[in-house]
């Protein structure tokens, strides 16, 4: 690899999405595949750390599905090197294919432990917008609301003192590997990537390039347009629900069970689209999982607490038994889940 040009204008944008003074002296975790995102994001943040005197850490998980796996090991490994970064490396239990959502989960289990054990403040991915514009036409044809239209968030807080975060998400791939280009850097090409049984790949090579040709060229900044104003309603919602669960919502605990209790005096006045996000926030406070309730469940939750005709009790995903109460303070669901299930099976 050349030398790295430390004004090149990709550092600069960096810089802009993600200012040195928000994390100079600090230590940050980069998840690094090996693909082209990731390498560009640790060339250029290396730069970065070295304005703020940053310390970065190099991750790799390797979930051993591919035979050139152990290459794209050695090769982060290297880099890391080659920049003056640690680097630590992760990899799957057993060989073989997983599902995507396991991979996820894998990969990001593994990046929490390595942030917590290197104190890193930060873990930061290589998303792009490209990702992005994928994310959001995935959620679109699977259903989704405007928290699924929002798309990728820019940052997440993964444990206490350790956020996630996106800066990448203003750039594009293609620039993103005319900075290696310019740098002599390369980069490990992932051969499933052009695997058109995965879903997102279809849609990366076959859906929007249709879209683009047929339909609208501008079809990506459209989508991220979209993405961005969703973004700024769903933070409204969001203002609105955190209010309702204040005014109508509280959290009982013990060592068998969390209940919820929600009344429904407070919710008089509330429009159902606030009331649907209200318990969209309570399963996020409380980290029940949300994966399997979509939007058949939140309505549900929502008839069941406005509507005197809908069932008086109903299991969700997660092992939550909601029940409705008329009787009790002019009407309230509560919503309960046991701890003892909870472990058996997470």
């Amino acid at each position: 690899m050349d030398s790295i040009v430390s004004d090149h204008p990709l550092v600069e944008r960096l810089e802009l999405s993600w200012p040195v003074e928000q994390w100079q002296g600090l230590t940050v975790l980069v998840a690094v595949s090996g693909g082209a995102d990731s390498v560009a994001l640790a060339c250029a943040l290396s730069v970065l750390a070295g304005r703020g005197k940053a310390d970065l850490v190099l991750a790799h998980f390797d979930h051993q599905w591919r035979e050139e796996s152990a290459a794209d090991a050695r090769f982060v490994e290297q880099l890391a090197g080659q920049l003056g970064c640690k680097h630590v490396k992760g990899q799957a239990g057993q060989q073989g294919f997983q599902s995507e959502q396991e991979a996820r989960q894998q990969r990001y289990a593994f990046l929490l432990e390595v942030a917590r054990s290197e104190g890193a403040r930060f873990v930061v991915t290589a998303h792009t917008a490209d990702d992005q514009v994928e994310t959001i036409l995935d959620r679109i044809l699977r259903g989704t609301g405007l928290r699924g239209l929002s798309g990728i968030p820019r940052t997440r807080v993964l444990d206490e003192g350790i956020v996630l975060l996106r800066p990448l998400l203003c750039c594009h791939k293609v620039e993103l590997k005319e900075y290696l280009d310019e740098l002599g850097q390369g980069w490990c090409e992932d051969e499933s990537n052009l695997d058109t049984d995965f879903t997102r790949n279809r849609i990366r090579h076959q859906l929007l390039p249709l879209l683009k040709s047929e339909f609208q060229p501008s079809v990506e900044e459209s989508l991220l347009n979209l993405a961005e104003l969703a973004g700024q309603t769903q933070q409204f919602l969001c203002q609105l629900a955190g209010e309702l669960v204040e005014a109508a919502v509280t959290v009982e605990r013990d060592r068998e069970q969390e209940t919820v209790t929600v009344s429904l005096p407070a919710l008089a006045s509330a429009a159902p689209l606030v009331v649907r996000e209200m318990f969209v926030e309570i399963w996020c406070q409380l980290s029940w999982p949300r994966q399997a309730m979509g939007m058949r469940q939140w309505n549900l939750l929502e008839e069941m607490l406005l509507d005197p005709v809908a069932p008086g009790q109903q299991t969700f995903p997660g092992n939550v038994l909601a029940t409705r109460d008329e009787k009790k303070s002019g009407g309230q669901l509560k919503l309960t889940r046991r701890l003892e299930k909870i472990e058996s099976k997470d």
